[in-house]
Order: C-alpha cells, then structure tokens, then sequence
C-alpha cells in the first residue's frame, strides 16, 4: 500500500477514536435494518474504490464497488529512455453478508461478479511504442471486518481474492497480438471504511 495512504488511514482511525472517546457514545448494538443505505471507501493493492451498500435484511445487503488506479514509470540508461503507463479501472457487484461478532463488530463475507479494464502504454527513445488493452471478467469473494465507531460510520479490513477470465490485445510498430488468459489473484490486506444512513 501506498505509504502516503496507509498514514492517511491510520489518522483517520486515531480521530475516529478519539471522536468516540470524547463524545462518550454508548456500547449499545449496532444494527443495521432492511431498505438502509451505506456509501464505503477502501485502499487495497494501491488501488482506489468506492460504492454504495444497499441492506435486504438486517444481514444481508447489495455492494456495487468501482475501483480504479494509475501507473507511471520512466527509466533512463546510457543510450535509451523509457516511459510506460497504465491505468486501470474494474467494477465489481455482489452479495455481503454482515455476521455480528460483539455489540459494535461485524464480520463480513461477500460474494460477486466483476468486469475490469486496463490499458498499458510503453514507448522508448528509440521510437518504438507498445500498447495494451486488457477486458476481463470473473468472480471475487473477500472476508472482512468491520467495527463500528458510531452507529453510521466503521472502519474495518478486508482480504480478496479473484478469478478472472481476460482477453488482451496489444500492438507494437504496426504488428498486433491478441491472447486470452486465466488469472487467480489474492490481494494483501485492504482497508475500507464506511458510512451508513
């Protein structure tokens, strides 16, 4: 993660802390109910996401996330220059079930469909120029927490993993390739913070 983004995180969750200390808010449960509303934010693998949260039940809700990052790269030797970029977006929609833990801790399961789309640009002194397109689809799950700091707002981690189908398409001075692929992917820990209403 992001240094930059993991300090941002941890401010955040000290004032949050800090917030409910001062307040005083009680230890009374926090649940959710049928027709409630959530809007969550998450950093996982330098990427950024954010989606709405819409409960069926008191344990049960519809996540629509879109994520998104960018990538620059430049490198220089002795007698070439490097530039590449690649900006990547993918959105995923699914089933989240909320198990309660304590009065105030969630844990969360969600299940789902995603499609993402990302597009590498390389080019070198030289001349030559390289670019990629990449579709893709496939299925994710991701086990999390979450902890509740007020009865609207918790801040939690979660842990993802992902297969996806994906059809890349490249051209390089002229010359074009396509190629399909099978990736499973497992994400390191994310951080994701929410706000109910």
């Amino acid at each position: 993660m992001n240094p930059n983004a993991r300090a941002a995180t941890l401010c955040c969750l000290v004032s949050a802390l800090h917030a409910s200390a001062v307040l005083g808010q009680d230890t009374a449960a926090v649940r959710f109910h049928r027709g409630q509303w959530g809007a969550d934010f998450s950093v996982t693998g330098g990427f950024y996401g954010t989606g709405l949260v819409k409960f069926r039940s008191p344990t049960r809700a519809w996540v629509l996330d879109v994520f998104g990052g960018f990538r620059s790269v430049q490198d220089s030797a002795q007698f070439a220059y490097h530039e590449g970029a690649t900006q990547q977006v993918w959105l995923e929609f699914g089933s989240r079930n909320y198990r309660p833990l304590g009065s105030r801790v969630y844990r969360t399961l969600t299940f789902g469909v995603l499609g993402s789309y990302d597009h590498r640009s390389d080019s070198v002194s030289m001349g030559a120029t390289a670019h990629t397109t990449n579709w893709g689809a496939g299925l994710f799950a991701d086990l999390g927490a979450e902890w509740m700091v007020t009865p609207h707002m918790s801040l939690g981690a979660t842990w993802e993993v992902r297969a996806q189908y994906s059809h890349e398409h490249s051209t390089q001075s002229g010359n074009a390739l396509d190629s399909d692929s099978f990736e499973l992917t497992f994400d390191g820990i994310g951080l994701r913070g929410a706000l109910y209403f």
